[in-house]
């Protein structure tokens, strides 16, 4: 019965998108089939089960063993028949149905493979077919100095699915002279299934290179903005769906402020979302010529040879290009697809199938379509089990054979193809007799047990494990021979070894005596030890002949009172040592004296509360960390002085110290041991003090955080000692720092700091302000007695965005501000003080302002703005108490493209001789204005594109009245309802 519904199986799915009631015969099928198939698994699973409690029973009793299994045999017996008898009454109901829906036997695809298909080595990158003038275009746009006047452009690419959008951004996003003009890049897929958190976390990854933890949405947002400043980045944004104005702000929020010649390329196949985000006109994809779709066809249908071997192909070729469209994706898929079928009769099939539609997004899909019903059965379930991926996921291609294959979706010969894969993850024990499975390849996470039958040396005759194994619940080893029988030595494809223990083990005695014969093979690159309770690490953790280890963390090893001699790994470039409770003393033997730690690039301590000292090698120096500060000693050669902290001289790029409660000083002698420093981390040392006055000469980085006690300054006869900082961001940190002189960073870049308690200003010293040419990024958070920025001015003219926030104190901006001529943005937030904004006006080249609750600024025509030719974005929120009626008469620039108006709370009226002349204006955004009872009789800017209007309580029941003068916006949004 079963073989009669197969045999019209092929029939039936070519016949599917024609007929519904073909579509519901063929679901049904797909039921019965998984209920055979789930039989047979639970058929599988009861005899194995029962043929173990069977053995267990006639271990007991012989004859008990016999009776208990034929009980069991009659019971399941009655269960199968019952459930046979409900797949064969449904299979008996499809199989009279498939007469009357006049599905055919023996229909097989109409096309064979050719057995002479010639074999190409030429992978065709369709990103780049007939795209050069596409890429140059986009190119030009990038890389322009004045794309859209301002710091941040955003350049839309618009164009029907599957027409090559994504392919073009990607192509100049992994372009050589874009990776080299942009300091950062990201990318991020969006989709119609728009989730702000991920897409911002996504960014922010791509941004750093970093995993994100948090969270919260805002704080990720923090951490983004805080990392960008003054750099110039490229942020792709692929397929953008955004329907709102408010996602489309919050979206792009973080990246104000961005140093000039930023970008940031949106993907989109709507319209209205380019107008809507584009700083510039969109760019719309051109479709390919005929021509060059026959050429992109043939490319993939005939490889390397000269499509003039197949001249009666030819015709029909093109034929088939017409119903396919000028789509890349459908052209490049097909073009595959008929490569394995080049025969006339076959080629004449495919163009039957490609029946026409008017629908553009159907011309993508027809040919796609028609690839997969030519797949096999058990390729199309493997298609099938990818759809369970969102869009966009990025396919690592082991891992997802790996997971057909446990699936068991892949007919592979041999027993290899039963156990390739297992998965451990979130288990509490591992299945029964694991070491059976001895053509393991991947096993995820190996779960000790304290059952005998599921002990670790059930990974002995596992050889053949690869990549990452994690074996977790270490302390229910109770056998130094059972650890030692795991074999771990002898699995020589790991390149990953995860030792984890819980966190309340208590017995040190015996995770030592563990650890010590769970000795890797020498292949191994990355270790990572966790919770680990001995007293000691065993001799094997840092031997030399370990010459591939480059990662290794030792975490949360609570009772372990040194540090292991790491010296010897001449291949280690990450090293991770954090929360290690009882280490007081680092000694010579952790670095030792001949050329230590070769590769090393990146140190981590944190989390080492009781650290107090470190020993060099030949005791020229030693190092204490008490907490009493007459405790504190640094013993040397020549007699004793006060001090904390040792580095041994290693090279370094990056240091990161964190959470060392106890270091108070870190002395000149310890930086002279690190000359190569690049990158200087600092954080939660809230006794630091000081670390120290040489010269860091190779040092571009520094952050400081949650240090209140530090006082960094270098001394006056040593202003040098950051000759090379280029980014410095500090935060929480040096209390009795009450003005910070520029002048002792003549290189630096960007300036972020954040939270100084008694911050009142930023100083210059006369005679040296031309060597500061090179800041052009400041941010000054949360100072609350910041008063001003520096009453000498700021002679920093290629400063291209200042950021001033919750400074409650701030009266006024440097008095020279009008000569900062390369300033083109400024946000100005929570300055309760300030009452003007510059006396002689802003720069000429400022392209956003925006002031949010500055309450005692008044907005008026004193402030220039109606000269500034090139500010495009107005925000204001707060404040403006004077404001009745906005904008008044040639306050506003004719260039403006974007407008935002907020919280003006007396604000009554919006004048329309003040907004007639803003010929280029294409965003207006009203919100919280509570008083504003109309809009201009009069109407609107013509160029308007977009209107947002929110919380405006006494306008909104009247705007019906104005809908004739508004109804030629193209996208109108109240209280985030998308009116048109």
């Amino acid at each position: 019965m079963l073989q009669s519904v197969t045999l019209v199986l092929n029939d039936a799915e070519v016949k599917q998108d024609k007929s519904r009631e073909v579509k519901a015969w063929l679901d049904e099928l797909q039921d019965v089939v998984y209920l055979i198939k789930d039989l047979v698994d639970e058929i599988s699973t009861e005899v194995s089960q029962h043929k173990l409690d069977a053995e267990s029973q006639s271990e007991k009793s012989p004859a008990g063993g016999i009776l208990f299994l034929g009980k069991w045999a009659e019971n399941l017996k009655k269960g199968i028949e019952r459930k046979m008898r409900q797949i064969l009454d449904r299979l008996q109901s499809l199989a009279k149905r498939k007469d009357g829906l006049g599905l055919k036997k023996g229909i097989q695809n109409e096309m064979k493979q050719s057995p002479n298909m010639p074999i190409s080595s030429f992978v065709y990158d369709t990103e780049v077919f007939r795209r050069d003038s596409d890429k140059e275009a986009i190119f030009e746009l990038l890389l322009s100095d004045d794309a859209s006047g301002e710091d941040l452009s955003v350049i839309p690419i618009v164009g029907e699915v599957g027409i090559g959008k994504t392919a073009l951004a990607r192509l100049v996003y992994n372009d050589d002279k874009v990776s080299e003009y942009f300091e950062m890049k990201a990318w991020a897929h969006v989709s119609d299934h728009f989730d702000m958190f991920m897409v911002i976390k996504a960014i922010f990854e791509s941004f750093t290179m970093q995993s994100c933890d948090l969270k919260e949405l805002n704080m990720i947002q923090v951490r983004l903005q805080e990392s960008l400043p003054g750099k110039k980045f490229l942020l792709v944004l692929d397929d953008v769906w955004a329907e709102t104005y408010h996602d489309r702000e919050f979206l792009l929020s973080p990246f104000k402020g961005a140093a000039k010649g930023s970008r940031v390329i949106v993907t989109t196949r709507i319209q209205s979302v380019a107008s809507m985000v584009g700083t510039v006109s969109a760019y719309h994809m051109i479709e390919l010529l005929n021509e060059d779709r026959l050429s992109l066809l043939a490319k993939f249908a005939f490889g390397d040879q000269y499509p003039s071997s197949y001249p009666e192909l030819e015709v029909i070729g093109r034929e088939i290009v017409e119903l396919c469209g000028s789509f890349p994706l459908a052209l490049r898929t097909l073009g595959a697809f008929l490569g394995l079928k080049l025969q006339v009769e076959e080629w004449e099939a495919v163009r039957k199938h490609l029946i026409p539609f008017p629908s553009e997004k159907r011309k993508v899909l027809n040919p796609l379509k028609l690839s997969y019903d030519h797949l096999s059965v058990h390729l199309k379930r493997c298609f099938a089990y990818c759809s369970i991926f969102p869009p966009e996921y990025e396919f690592e291609k082991e891992k997802l054979v790996l997971l057909w294959m446990a699936e068991g979706l892949l007919q592979l010969p041999g027993r290899k193809s039963k156990n390739g894969r297992c998965c451990g993850t979130d288990l509490n024990e591992m299945p029964k007799e694991m070491s059976r499975l001895e053509n393991l390849q991947t096993l995820s996470n190996f779960v000790v047990s304290k059952k005998s039958d599921s002990t670790i040396k059930e990974l002995g005759g596992i050889l053949y494990l690869h990549g990452t194994l994690c074996i977790s619940k270490l302390q229910y080893i109770v056998s130094m021979k059972d650890a030692a029988e795991a074999g771990l030595v002898e699995k020589t494809q790991l390149d990953e070894l995860v030792l984890e223990w819980s966190d309340n083990t208590v017995n040190p005695e015996n995770d030592g005596d563990v650890l010590e014969q769970l000795v890797p093979h020498t292949n191994l690159k990355k270790l990572i030890i966790s919770f680990y309770c001995g007293t000691r690490f065993p001799p094997w953790l840092g031997d030399f002949s370990f010459p591939n280890m480059v990662f290794l963390c030792l975490s949360k090893c609570k009772n372990c009172l040194d540090l292991p001699p790491l010296r010897q790994l001449p291949s280690l470039k990450f090293l991770i040592i954090e929360w290690m409770d009882l280490v007081k003393r680092v000694g010579p033997e952790f670095c030792g004296m001949d050329n230590p730690f070769q590769s090393l690039e990146t140190q981590t301590f944190e989390g080492m509360l009781e650290w107090e000292e470190w020993v060099s090698f030949d005791d020229e120096v030693m190092v204490k960390l008490c907490r009493s500060p007459e405790q504190m000693t640094l013993f040397t050669s020549e007699g004793a002085i006060e001090s904390s902290l040792l580095m041994t001289q290693v090279r370094l790029d990056s240091l990161k110290i964190e959470g060392c409660d106890s270091l108070e000083l870190i002395p000149e002698q310890v930086m002279a041991k690190i000359p190569s420093l690049k990158q200087l981390y600092i954080i939660n040392c809230c006794s630091l003090r000081s670390f120290g006055g040489h010269p860091l000469t190779a040092l571009n980085s520094l952050y400081i955080q949650n240090c209140k006690e530090l006082e960094f300054l270098p001394l006056a006869e040593k202003t040098d000692q950051y000759a090379c900082l280029q980014h410095l961001c500090i935060g929480s940190s040096c209390d009795s720092l009450k003005s910070l002189p520029l002048d002792f960073f003549p290189k630096l870049r960007n300036l972020s700091i954040w939270d100084f308690a008694n911050l009142e200003s930023l100083s210059m010293t006369e005679g040296i302000q031309k060597n500061l040419m090179s800041l052009e990024a400041l941010e000054i958070r949360d100072c609350p007695k910041l008063v001003s920025l520096s009453k000498g001015g700021l002679p920093t003219t290629n400063l291209t965005s200042i950021w001033l926030s919750n400074c409650k104190s701030f009266k006024e901006l440097p008095h020279q501000l009008h000569n900062l001529n390369s300033l083109q943005s400024m946000f100005l937030n929570n300055c309760q003080e300030l009452v003007s904004l510059s006396q002689r006006g802003l720069p000429s080249k400022l392209s956003l302002l925006s002031i949010t609750f500055c309450n005692k600024l008044m907005v008026g025509k004193e402030w220039g703005l109606h000269g500034l030719e090139c500010l495009t974005r107005l925000e204001i929120e707060g404040g403006c108490k004077n404001v009745v009626s906005f904008p008044e008469e040639k306050l506003l620039p004719s260039n403006l493209k974007s407008l935002r108006i907020s919280g003006l709370l007396n604000l009554k009226y919006l004048n329309y001789k003040g907004l007639q002349h803003l010929t280029a204006l294409k965003t207006l955004e009203i919100s919280c204005c509570n008083k504003l009872r109309s809009l201009p009789e009069e109407g609107l800017p013509s160029s308007l594109s977009f209107l947002c209007i929110k919380e405006c309580t006494l306008l909104k029941p009247k705007l019906q009245n104005y809908w004739s003068k508004i109804a030629q916006i193209a996208r109108i949004e109240i209280d985030e309802e998308v009116i048109s």
